[in-house]
């Protein structure tokens, strides 16, 4: 059985939101990543959102911390 640390699914989304969270992702990060992913801006925030929607249900359901 995986440990929660080992969880891709897990840990991407968290890694995604903490960054959020910490202010990773300004205007000109988001520029430069939506560039390199041939996205535009909104779509990378969207993927954020996304990563931070998973993340708090991965917390609920798994230590009922949210």
């Amino acid at each position: 059985m995986k440990t929660n640390w080992a969880r891709n699914n897990y840990q991407f989304s968290r890694f995604i939101a903490e960054a959020e969270a910490a202010g990773a992702f300004t205007p000109e990060v988001l520029d430069d990543m939506a560039i390199s992913m041939d996205l535009k801006p909104f779509q990378v925030c969207e993927l954020i959102d996304r990563a931070q929607n998973e993340w708090e249900k991965i917390k609920e359901k798994v230590c009922n911390c949210a």
